[in-house]
């Protein structure tokens, strides 16, 4: 392999250093996952590039590589530090795809050459220009994802799931101090998704804080009614 060939992984690694760079500098950091699956991805993105540059050439790897670099939903495990299954197998599948989707463009590009050269040309511009857009969707993310409190306030207003919701009001109360805006985070969240339970033992947690315990009781009791044959659900509000 000659030393050349290593530019432009060179250049990919940068890139991803800056594209995931809130996950040391930007973003405080909560637990070691965000590091660790930055230097993670890293590696996993240069053996991407070695595999594709042993099949089939530098300029097909180099695509793959940065498509496969700059999948906008790998801020989000960048900036919230969990790692799932489902994340996992979503991040596996990314590298396949991206695997794929350079074998093809190598294959395409080849079918392109028999063309007329202002088409190969138009298609080399068109998937340049994809991963322009694909980079500044990615950066742009990061700076609206810069630490826990964005992350979750953009999620709870454009994302509305029980998680986010609930992320959200349980940064304002432990962190930002604000019982009343917790309060109807939770109350909206459980107004939205009645059975999820989650939502209610959010809030339980402050209502028992402030002893507020005719909350409590009434809360519970909708709880209950929605979810009567949870026996988790019975069991954790014994608990609580």
């Amino acid at each position: 392999m000659q030393p050349k060939k290593f530019l432009p992984a060179i250049f990919i690694l940068a890139l991803v250093v800056v594209i995931g760079d809130h996950a040391i500098i930007a973003n405080p950091i909560q637990s070691w996952v965000e590091p660790l699956f930055l230097v993670v991805h890293i590696i996993v993105v240069f053996l991407l590039y070695i595999f594709l540059q042993m099949r089939i050439g530098v300029r097909a790897s180099l695509v793959g590589a940065l498509l496969f670099a700059l999948f906008p939903g790998h801020a989000y495990v960048w900036a919230s530090g969990i790692i799932s299954a489902l994340t996992v197998g979503l991040y596996l599948l990314t590298w396949v795809l991206s695997a794929l989707a350079a074998i093809e463009y190598e294959r395409f590009y080849k079918f392109l050459k028999s063309q007329e050269a202002v088409v190969r040309h138009l298609f080399l511009v068109g998937v340049y220009a994809l991963i322009a857009a694909m980079m500044m969707i990615t950066l742009q993310m990061n700076s609206i994802w810069k630490d826990q409190r964005s992350l979750w306030w953009y999620r709870a207003e454009n994302f509305k799931t029980p998680e986010s919701l609930g992320q959200w009001a349980s940064f304002l109360y432990n962190s930002d101090r604000k019982s009343e805006e917790a309060q109807r985070i939770y109350n909206q969240a459980i107004a939205s998704f009645p059975k999820n339970p989650e939502s209610y033992f959010g809030l339980s947690d402050i209502y028992i804080a402030e002893g507020k315990s005719e909350e409590l009781v009434r809360m519970f009791n909708r709880l209950l009614a929605v979810l009567p044959e949870e026996e988790d659900v019975y069991l954790r509000v014994m608990e609580a």
